[in-house]
Protein backbone atom coordinates (compact mmCIF):
# COMPACT_ATOMS: atom_id res chain seq x y z
CA UNK A 1 0.00 0.00 0.00
CA UNK A 2 1.12 3.53 -0.69
CA UNK A 3 -0.12 7.03 0.02
CA UNK A 4 0.93 9.99 -2.09
CA UNK A 5 0.57 13.51 -0.73
CA UNK A 6 1.61 16.43 -2.94
CA UNK A 7 1.02 20.11 -3.42
CA UNK A 8 0.18 19.82 -7.13
CA UNK A 9 -1.42 17.30 -9.44
CA UNK A 10 1.79 16.95 -11.48
CA UNK A 11 3.87 16.20 -8.39
CA UNK A 12 1.30 13.63 -7.25
CA UNK A 13 1.39 11.91 -10.66
CA UNK A 14 5.21 11.89 -10.65
CA UNK A 15 5.34 10.50 -7.09
CA UNK A 16 2.71 7.85 -7.87
CA UNK A 17 4.86 6.73 -10.80
CA UNK A 18 7.72 6.05 -8.41
CA UNK A 19 5.67 3.67 -6.24
CA UNK A 20 6.66 0.02 -6.72
CA UNK A 21 4.17 -2.60 -5.60
CA UNK A 22 5.10 -6.23 -5.07
CA UNK A 23 2.43 -8.86 -4.51
CA UNK A 24 3.56 -12.24 -3.23
CA UNK A 25 2.04 -15.16 -5.07
CA UNK A 26 0.42 -12.93 -7.69
CA UNK A 27 -1.03 -14.91 -10.59
CA UNK A 28 0.23 -18.24 -9.28
CA UNK A 29 -3.15 -19.64 -10.33
CA UNK A 30 -3.30 -17.93 -13.76
CA UNK A 31 -4.21 -20.11 -16.74
CA UNK A 32 -2.49 -18.54 -19.74
CA UNK A 33 -2.48 -21.27 -22.37
CA UNK A 34 -4.49 -24.25 -23.55
CA UNK A 35 -1.88 -26.56 -21.99
CA UNK A 36 -2.27 -24.75 -18.64
CA UNK A 37 -6.06 -25.16 -18.86
CA UNK A 38 -5.82 -28.88 -19.60
CA UNK A 39 -3.31 -29.42 -16.77
CA UNK A 40 -5.51 -27.49 -14.32
CA UNK A 41 -8.67 -29.22 -15.59
CA UNK A 42 -10.09 -25.72 -15.99
CA UNK A 43 -13.60 -25.78 -17.42
CA UNK A 44 -16.65 -23.55 -17.28
CA UNK A 45 -19.11 -24.86 -14.74
CA UNK A 46 -22.77 -25.26 -15.63
CA UNK A 47 -22.24 -25.66 -19.37
CA UNK A 48 -23.46 -28.35 -21.74
CA UNK A 49 -19.91 -29.60 -22.33
CA UNK A 50 -19.33 -33.14 -21.08
CA UNK A 51 -16.03 -34.96 -20.86
CA UNK A 52 -17.44 -38.43 -21.51
CA UNK A 53 -15.69 -41.79 -21.22
CA UNK A 54 -12.07 -41.05 -22.15
CA UNK A 55 -11.08 -44.72 -21.93
CA UNK A 56 -13.70 -45.61 -24.55
CA UNK A 57 -12.40 -42.83 -26.80
CA UNK A 58 -8.80 -44.02 -26.46
CA UNK A 59 -9.88 -47.62 -27.18
CA UNK A 60 -11.82 -46.56 -30.29
CA UNK A 61 -8.90 -44.49 -31.55
CA UNK A 62 -6.45 -47.35 -30.96
CA UNK A 63 -8.58 -49.73 -33.05
CA UNK A 64 -9.06 -47.23 -35.88
CA UNK A 65 -7.72 -48.20 -39.32
CA UNK A 66 -6.43 -44.68 -39.96
CA UNK A 67 -4.60 -42.78 -37.25
CA UNK A 68 -3.04 -39.34 -37.32
CA UNK A 69 -0.79 -38.31 -34.45
CA UNK A 70 0.94 -35.12 -33.46
CA UNK A 71 0.17 -31.67 -32.18
CA UNK A 72 -0.49 -28.32 -33.75
CA UNK A 73 -0.96 -24.83 -32.42
CA UNK A 74 -2.78 -22.06 -34.20
CA UNK A 75 -1.65 -18.60 -33.20
CA UNK A 76 -4.53 -16.16 -33.39
CA UNK A 77 -7.51 -16.74 -35.64
CA UNK A 78 -5.83 -18.07 -38.76
CA UNK A 79 -7.83 -20.58 -40.75
CA UNK A 80 -10.98 -20.95 -38.69
CA UNK A 81 -13.68 -18.53 -37.58
CA UNK A 82 -13.84 -18.99 -33.83
CA UNK A 83 -14.80 -16.21 -31.49
CA UNK A 84 -12.37 -15.63 -28.66
CA UNK A 85 -13.99 -15.65 -25.24
CA UNK A 86 -12.00 -12.96 -23.48
CA UNK A 87 -12.67 -9.90 -21.38
CA UNK A 88 -10.72 -7.30 -19.44
CA UNK A 89 -12.03 -6.72 -15.92
CA UNK A 90 -11.66 -3.53 -13.88
CA UNK A 91 -12.65 -3.54 -10.19
CA UNK A 92 -15.15 -0.86 -9.18
CA UNK A 93 -16.35 0.56 -5.88
CA UNK A 94 -18.61 -1.50 -3.59
CA UNK A 95 -17.22 -4.79 -4.92
CA UNK A 96 -18.40 -4.24 -8.47
CA UNK A 97 -16.63 -5.03 -11.73
CA UNK A 98 -16.62 -3.47 -15.20
CA UNK A 99 -15.88 -5.90 -18.03
CA UNK A 100 -14.62 -4.78 -21.43
CA UNK A 101 -15.47 -7.43 -23.98
CA UNK A 102 -15.89 -7.86 -27.73
CA UNK A 103 -17.73 -11.17 -27.66
CA UNK A 104 -21.18 -11.72 -29.08
CA UNK A 105 -22.58 -13.01 -25.80
CA UNK A 106 -21.69 -10.42 -23.14
CA UNK A 107 -24.48 -11.78 -20.93
CA UNK A 108 -22.62 -15.12 -20.75
CA UNK A 109 -19.42 -13.35 -19.74
CA UNK A 110 -21.27 -11.31 -17.13
CA UNK A 111 -22.98 -14.38 -15.69
CA UNK A 112 -19.65 -16.20 -15.34
CA UNK A 113 -18.04 -13.25 -13.55
CA UNK A 114 -21.06 -12.91 -11.24
CA UNK A 115 -20.64 -16.60 -10.35
CA UNK A 116 -16.86 -16.38 -9.88
CA UNK A 117 -17.21 -13.34 -7.59
CA UNK A 118 -20.16 -14.93 -5.75
CA UNK A 119 -22.40 -11.95 -6.51
CA UNK A 120 -25.58 -13.96 -7.02
CA UNK A 121 -28.52 -11.59 -6.56
CA UNK A 122 -26.16 -8.62 -6.91
CA UNK A 123 -25.56 -8.90 -10.64
CA UNK A 124 -26.09 -5.18 -11.12
CA UNK A 125 -22.61 -4.69 -9.65
CA UNK A 126 -21.14 -6.24 -12.83
CA UNK A 127 -21.31 -4.13 -15.98
CA UNK A 128 -20.24 -5.27 -19.45
CA UNK A 129 -19.13 -2.75 -22.04
CA UNK A 130 -18.95 -4.11 -25.58
CA UNK A 131 -16.49 -2.42 -27.90
CA UNK A 132 -17.49 -4.52 -30.92
CA UNK A 133 -19.99 -7.34 -31.21
CA UNK A 134 -19.01 -8.75 -34.58
CA UNK A 135 -18.65 -12.41 -35.22
CA UNK A 136 -17.22 -15.10 -37.41
CA UNK A 137 -20.36 -15.74 -39.42
CA UNK A 138 -19.29 -13.43 -42.26
CA UNK A 139 -15.77 -14.81 -42.72
CA UNK A 140 -14.37 -14.49 -46.23
CA UNK A 141 -12.06 -17.20 -47.58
Amino acid sequence: EALVVATTYRLAKKAAGLVKVEVSGANHWAVLSLDDAIKAESRFADTDCEIGDLDAVEKALASSALRVTGETYVIGQHGFPMEKQAACASPEERGGMTLWSSMQAPDFCRAKVVGILNLHGKGSLVTVKCTHAGGASDRRT
